[in-house]
Formats: structure tokens, C-alpha cells, sequence
């Protein structure tokens, strides 16, 4: 896991498409079979992990790796 020095509770100040990019460019270097993320139903009601999950997905979708919630 890598937080990339966002704050907890950060997110939201943190435009989707640069979320995407930072995981992108990590899916790049680590060349990951599947990337695990939170429930798409977002279980926890956290905004940061709702906001987290949407930008792996999207990256994820992008690089054609598969993703596990």
C-alpha cells in the first residue's frame, strides 16, 4: 500500500484524474496482476477510500488489470 503523502481525509482536495495518474504510474512500476481496492459499495462510508477506489478502478480499467473488491 502506498499513500503517496496525502493526508487521511485528504482526498477530496485531490482531483480524481492526478489519483488515477499516481496509480497508473504505480501499476506501471510494479506491473501487478490485480489490484485490491474497497468494496464499490464503499463499506466503510469513508469519502478517501470511496475517492481511492473510483481512481484505481479507472487506472486499473485503463492498464487492463483486473480488480478485486
Amino acid at each position: 500500500m502506498e499513500l503517496a503523502g496525502h493526508p487521511d481525509g485528504g482526498l477530496t482536495d485531490v482531483p480524481r484524474h492526478r489519483l488515477a495518474s499516481e496509480t497508473a504510474r504505480l501499476i506501471g512500476e510494479r506491473r501487478p496482476s490485480h489490484i485490491l481496492v474497497f468494496d464499490p459499495g464503499c463499506v466503510t462510508g469513508h469519502r478517501d477510500h470511496q475517492l481511492a477506489t473510483s481512481a484505481a478502478q479507472f487506472a486499473a480499467g485503463q492498464a487492463g488489470v483486473a480488480v478485486l473488491g
